[in-house]
This record gives C-alpha cells, structure tokens and sequence, in this order.
C-alpha cells in the first residue's frame, strides 16, 4: 500500500488511529476542510498521505497559545489603579473649581 492509495474512512481509523477515533470524527474533520476525503458510490476514502497532512496541520494548531489574555504591565499601576487614580485627580481639581 503506498501513501497515495485509496483508504476507507474505516481503514484510516483503524489503520492510523488504532480505532482511538472513529469515522465519525474523520467526516467532521473533512466538513471543516482539514481533511481530504472523496466519494465512490456509497464509500468515503481518503489516503495515508491526506490523513499525515491532517495530523500535521491538528498538531501546528495546538502549538498556538491557549490564553488569549494580553501582557501584563510589570511596572506601574494596574489599570484600575490608574483609572482611579485619574478619577481622584479630576474629583479633587473639580473641589478646588468649586471652593474658588
């Protein structure tokens, strides 16, 4: 069997996956456009190569960060100090219009 030979969803999961995933997940992997897969008649297959691009393109997206969360400041004031530090500022300029 070479890379570019024909496999059932089936096969590639047994094959491949050693049944850990099934045809199931394999189908939903092709809806999204991460995997390759055609039709004849009523079979769906795919090859050993499609199925390593696949791996390969599910293991660079796990490489991305989980966190979505922006650097924290490591000097300074958090942004709520800041924020209340500005709110004092402006309350105590407001008392001294107010006092003239």
């Amino acid at each position: 069997m070479t890379d570019t030979d024909p496999i059932t969803l089936k096969e590639a999961c047994e094959l491949v996956f050693k049944g850990k995933i099934g045809v199931t997940s394999l189908r939903a992997a092709a809806a999204g456009g991460k995997l390759s897969i055609f039709r004849i008649g009523r079979q769906d297959f795919t090859t050993l190569r499609d199925v390593r691009e696949f791996i390969e393109q599910c293991r660079a997206e796990s490489h991305r960060p989980a966190s979505t969360t922006t650097r924290r400041e490591i000097r300074g004031l958090s942004v709520m100090a800041r924020d209340s530090s500005a709110l004092a500022a402006i309350d105590n300029n407001l008392r001294k219009l107010r006092a003239n």
